[in-house]
């Protein structure tokens, strides 16, 4: 008896660990590769951007849409 509820312990703890991976992490994941794709070229250094805390990157909207699409994000 007692391993049963051993057994449904871990599997709550993977499940959980899975769906928190898939809707929080991953997505995040693939949103900065979007903006990094679709950053704007002319002068733009993404790294420094972020490496001085800046919020204003300096992005292609259709770009960055396209890519989470691809990714099956929506907006």
């Amino acid at each position: 008896m007692k391993k049963n509820v051993y057994l449904i312990i871990i599997v709550a703890i993977l499940l959980f660990g899975f769906l928190f991976y898939w809707y929080e992490l991953r997505p995040n994941k693939i949103r900065k590769e979007c903006i990094s794709i679709a950053k704007i070229q002319d002068g733009f250094n993404l790294a420094e951007s972020l490496k001085n805390n800046s919020k204003n990157i300096e992005y292609n909207e259709e770009k960055y849409i396209k890519c989470l699409l691809e990714h099956g994000i929506n907006r």
